[in-house]
This record gives structure tokens, C-alpha cells and sequence, in this order.
């Protein structure tokens, strides 16, 4: 029995075909890359900066839109609400990724958001350095990350750079000089 013959006064439903049309995507020489569909109502661009894996490279995540050369983090966390977007950072073994997504018309505004020199100040680098903290106690009880940790730390030896920890230690200069490091990449 069918859902019409067992309901005959229930309305038919069929999906709606997709409006939005193909996502377009365009990578800059810089490596940013901006993901664009004609009719979608936001817009998100995305940077991905390789790396040598490090345990530095955790806290560095929470160094993203902070104070830069452009302007402290009060007025960056400003600017991406005032305007609408949403920011992210992930990070990986090998990248770090920044991206904001936003309003289509407002993306120009906050592109230079993202290639700018980082300014070290010691709130923003101890706030880098706790948050990352907090993600190191949450993988020693998470049995996922530990096994991902023990499978990298296996495959490519305890002393390489693949197979240390990225849940490691690490100061708040090591925190800085990786940071300044990323500046090239």
C-alpha cells in the first residue's frame, strides 16, 4: 500500500529543486580560496596555510582574528559581527584553515582580515595558550584521538615531526615563533 492510498487527503510532497546552481570555486595565488554559487544568500572564503606539524601548531589556531596589524581583536570580533559573518579555524597535522563566511556584498570588507601580520599581545597569546590547553585535556579522554596519536606516533617514530604529538606543550614563545612562521606560507 502506497502513502497516497493509505492517506488520500494528505498533500504530496516532492523536493524542490536546487536554486543555488553549482558552487564555484576560485583559488587565489596567495592560496586563498573564495567558494561562490550565483543565488546563495553568503559567501565563504577559506585559507589554508601548510605546515611542519608541531605541538605549537594547536595554540597558533587560536591565534586567528586576533590583534593584527589591522586592528586588536576587540575591533576584528567587531567588525565580522557588526558585518554578519561567522569565522572558523580548523587545524590538522599539516594545515592550519581560517575562513568567514558572510553576506556576499561584504566579503571585500573583511578580506583583508585574513592577510594581515599577526601582533603578539601577551592576552591574546595566553588566551591562545589556555583554549588550546582545554583541547589537550579533552583529547587525553577522547579514545579517538588518542588511538589517531598512538597510529601516528607508530607509523612515523616517536622524534618525527608527523609522529609527535600535536597535544603536546608548548610555551608561549613556541606559540609566536610558529605563528611568525605561517607569515611565509
Amino acid at each position: 500500500m502506497t502513502v497516497s492510498q493509505e492517506m488520500p487527503d494528505l498533500p504530496l510532497t516532492s523536493p524542490t529543486p536546487s536554486t543555488y546552481g553549482p558552487t564555484l570555486t576560485t583559488t587565489l595565488p596567495s592560496g586563498l580560496k573564495i567558494l561562490t554559487s550565483p543565488n546563495a544568500s553568503s559567501l565563504t572564503v577559506t585559507y589554508t596555510t601548510p605546515f611542519t606539524p608541531s605541538p605549537s601548531s594547536l595554540p597558533s589556531r587560536y591565534m586567528s582574528f586576533k590583534s593584527s596589524s589591522l586592528a586588536s581583536t576587540l575591533k576584528t570580533s567587531r567588525t565580522f559581527e557588526d558585518l554578519g559573518a561567522s569565522t572558523s579555524t580548523s587545524h590538522s597535522r599539516s594545515s592550519l584553515t581560517r575562513s568567514f563566511t558572510c553576506d556576499p556584498t561584504l566579503y571585500v570588507h573583511l578580506l583583508p582580515h585574513l592577510a594581515v601580520s599577526p601582533v603578539y599581545e601577551p592576552w591574546d597569546v595566553q588566551s591562545a595558550l589556555k583554549s588550546a590547553n582545554l583541547d589537550k585535556e579533552a583529547a587525553k579522554t577522547d579514545p579517538i584521538l588518542t588511538l589517531q596519536e598512538s597510529i601516528y606516533s607508530a607509523c612515523y617514530g616517536e622524534s618525527s615531526p608527523l609522529g609527535e604529538s600535536i597535544y603536546g606543550g608548548c610555551s608561549a614563545g613556541d606559540v609566536v615563533s610558529f605563528t611568525e612562521g605561517l607569515k611565509g606560507g
